[in-house]
């Protein structure tokens, strides 16, 4: 039988709009949301009204409906949203922008409701967190007029009022639509908002809920300021917010963007040590400062310290790349030497197997076998994978990790992962030609067998055709 060819564009047009028009109407009959999306399409059509109407229907039905939403209910019920708040930023926002950023506003408003009743992983928080991003493009196109003005401080309000972090940039997404001055009406609301808050002395301090009040004025402060590029606007709103909450990195790269490296590095010296902080962020902006000031002999040390601490291929990459020849081979020698005899087993393998100097990371699997932790399958598998070729026994030993932590834990959900490690083991098994002390394959797959003879869904995967 001929292959049918893939489907073009223009072979699809080529069935004429009466065909596809029947086509998709039938696809609709068995897909809720792509039937209102071809509703809204339709009465986008006849006028803004039409369209408007029919996205009402819908925020009006989520909004009455207290039917729960469970785990398997929850991608199509995402999807409807998605197609809801793109039907309001499209169809509706061509006819209509300040009718669709009145909509999108009316959407967002749904978010309490909708996380009380339904089992949320992030999939539904996303359509809410889309629905504040086309804030910004809907205002740009929002005709001026005191309707806007309105429908900005409806817009803050539910910043003020969300309690599941969805709207965290919405005040972002305002600001930058704005014209300026509507801008400096949103940073007038906000400044009288935060004059109204007790001073620090009055306001309890063990009050959660207030400092997260506190923090959510200042941040949204902040985003006023970042839309406007008032630099220093940004980091005094920041600073508000105090030395374990400010976002001392943001800081640091917006000076260090308008040209001042010395405030930057003001900053940033400000949020050290602070175990609240990304201290990797911060290092690797450090040693961006430190280069702009012309101070490379600073910035290398620190890149030489932070591949020390974290075993972190990039600042030695970035390091050696400044020294002269022959003395960064040297250095490199020095550098993985001190990979290879590094406390952190797991973290050295990662950095070896990365470099990539599989010899040495051959030989660091063979040496500390026994400190190697079988549930990192995460920095096991990559490295076993790219040992395979020139280091089988070292890729096999860490198979046999893995495999062993599976089936002595009794980690079934893992359990196709170490069957395919086990068939990893067996076609590895005919390269290596000496196994230094460790078992045979042969051996190990037996006693394997023997230690575990009742974990049948294992081992049906093992022996069957494909050991999936």
């Amino acid at each position: 039988m001929a292959k049918a060819k893939k489907l073009t564009p223009a072979a699809v047009a080529a069935l004429g709009a009466e065909r596809l028009a029947a086509l998709l109407l039938e696809a609709a009959e068995y897909d809720p949301a792509l039937m209102r999306s071809v509703r809204i399409a339709v009465a986008s059509r006849i006028d803004a009204a039409a369209a408007a109407a029919e996205i009402d229907q819908q925020i009006r039905s989520l909004r009455r409906s207290t039917a729960f939403v469970d785990y398997r209910q929850r991608m199509a019920f995402a999807r409807d949203l998605g197609a809801l708040v793109d039907a309001i930023a499209g169809p509706l926002a061509d006819l209509d922008p300040a009718g669709a950023l009145a909509r999108m506003l009316d959407f967002i408003a749904l978010a309490p409701s909708v996380f009380e009743r339904s089992d949320d992983n992030g999939t539904i928080g996303d359509q809410f967190q889309t629905a504040c991003a086309a804030v910004a493009a809907l205002i740009e196109r929002t005709p001026p007029g005191p309707a806007i003005e309105e429908l900005v401080r409806r817009g803050y309000a539910l910043y003020l009022a969300d309690d599941y972090g969805v709207a965290d940039g919405l005040v972002a997404a305002l600001a930058k639509g704005l014209k300026p001055q509507r801008r400096a009406t949103l940073k007038s609301w906000i400044e009288a908002d935060l004059a109204r808050r007790p001073s620090d002395a009055a306001q309890d301090e063990t009050s959660a809920r207030g400092r997260l009040d506190a923090w959510r004025l200042a941040r949204a402060l902040a985003d006023v300021a970042d839309a406007a590029g008032d630099v220093d606007g940004y980091c005094a709103a920041q600073q508000r917010m105090g030395p374990r909450v400010c976002d001392d990195a943001g800081m640091a790269r917006r000076l260090l963007d308008a040209g001042r490296p010395a405030d930057a590095l003001a900053a940033l010296t400000a949020a050290e040590p602070n175990p609240a902080k990304n201290a990797t962020e911060l290092a690797d902006l450090r040693i961006i400062v430190l280069d702009a000031l012309g101070r490379g002999e600073e910035a290398q040390a620190l890149r030489w310290s932070e591949f020390e601490r974290g075993l972190r291929v990039e600042p030695l990459r970035a390091y050696l790349k400044r020294l002269s020849d022959f003395a960064d081979v040297d250095k490199e020698e020095e550098a993985l030497d001190l990979v290879a005899t590094h406390p952190d087993v797991q973290g050295a393998l990662a950095f070896l197997t990365a470099w990539p100097d599989l010899r040495r990371a051959g030989a660091l699997v063979r040496v500390k076998f026994d400190g190697i932790d079988g549930n990192g399958w995460w920095t096991l598998t990559p490295a076993a994978e790219r040992l395979e070729n020139k280091e089988p026994l070292a890729a096999s030993l860490l198979y046999r990790r893995m495999i062993d932590f599976t089936l002595d834990r009794g980690r079934s959900q893992r359990y196709g992962h170490a069957s395919r490690h086990l068939l990893s083991c067996a076609a590895l098994a005919p390269l290596v030609i000496d196994w230094q002390g460790h078992q045979p394959h042969a051996e190990y797959a037996l006693g394997l067998r023997q230690r575990h003879p009742r974990k049948s869904s294992f081992w049906s995967r093992v022996d069957g055709p494909t050991g999936k």
